[in-house]
């Protein structure tokens, strides 16, 4: 039997992902600031994407996503991702809380769906598009 190396890896409980086709990107304050009521005046990061995928997006590709909230408030709100839609609105995206806890908030593209709570070893999901909040 041949054994393959993987092309990724990721310790869940203690690493990013890492390996072939892995990009970071990192969110300062300023990508952020109009979702908040009472604006901060420094720009501090607050979260990293650490996303790998399979190539383009078609049926069977699995694209693989971490989000690092950072611990960050703007005057006592929560810190909070810019959140996405996504193109094919019947994927389904799974949310696991590894370390901590938050809120994990949902939007259609006309209604929001409410929030869930995100606590360390428990999942949630959300289909089509998504908000989240630490």
């Amino acid at each position: 039997m041949k054994v393959i190396d993987p092309r990724v890896m990721h310790h869940l409980a203690s690493s990013v992902p890492e390996g072939e086709n892995v990009t970071k990107a990192v969110r300062h304050y300023r990508d952020v600031a109009s979702l908040y009521q009472d604006p901060r005046d420094d720009d501090p990061v607050v979260y990293e994407v650490y996303t790998h995928d399979e190539g383009p997006a078609r049926q069977g590709n699995l694209l693989w996503g971490l989000t690092v909230m950072k611990p960050v408030d703007s005057n006592g709100e929560c810190n909070m991702t810019r959140g996405h839609f996504h193109e094919n609105r019947d994927c389904t995206e799974y949310y696991f809380c590894l370390r901590g806890e938050g809120c994990c908030c949902s939007w259609t593209r006309t209604a929001k769906r409410g929030p869930s709570a995100c606590v360390r070893g428990r999942s949630t999901t959300s289909t089509g598009t998504s908000r989240t909040a630490a």
